[in-house]
């Protein structure tokens, strides 16, 4: 009967604990290094036979494609239109002028960042205008242009 239970088992279950050469002592057979090189050894056996044959990619039995015979290149289309050297110049000019759009410039005056500072300056009198109290005030609280 017990013959009978190690021709059942896996091979990798059968396989007998060997005894790792190295430096320990004799006592220390059976420590953690010993059970972990064990481990690190045996691998689980197959889960199931696998066969090559049934990952084999199969393919389209079965079906059959139609070959279609393409030229090797595409046919180069003729243009009417003359070559290089023998079209009209002036005629070329005139289609040029007839793509091209006027320029529209921009009415408001473009302006940079002192422009509001000078305005300002403008604005504010100069010390000798304050010698009039009143007329000083009129000039520093009217509105801006």
């Amino acid at each position: 009967m017990s013959s009978h239970r190690s021709q059942l088992r896996t091979p990798i279950r059968n396989k007998p604990k060997e005894k790792i050469i190295g430096a320990y002592i004799e006592k220390a057979k059976n420590t953690y290094i010993d059970e972990m090189m064990y481990r690190a050894f045996a691998t689980p056996g197959p889960y199931k036979n696998i066969d090559a044959l049934i990952l084999k990619s199969k393919g389209f039995k079965g079906v059959s494609f139609d070959s279609v015979k393409s030229p090797r290149y595409k046919p180069i289309e003729k243009l009417n239109s003359p070559g290089p050297g023998s079209y009209d110049v002036d005629k070329c000019y005139e289609k040029l002028k007839a793509n091209c759009k006027n320029a529209k410039f921009m009415k408001c005056p473009t302006k940079t960042f002192l422009d509001d500072e000078v305005k300002r300056r403008q604005f504010v009198p100069s010390v000798g205008h304050y010698k009039n109290i009143e007329k000083g005030i009129q000039l520093v609280h009217r509105p801006q242009k």
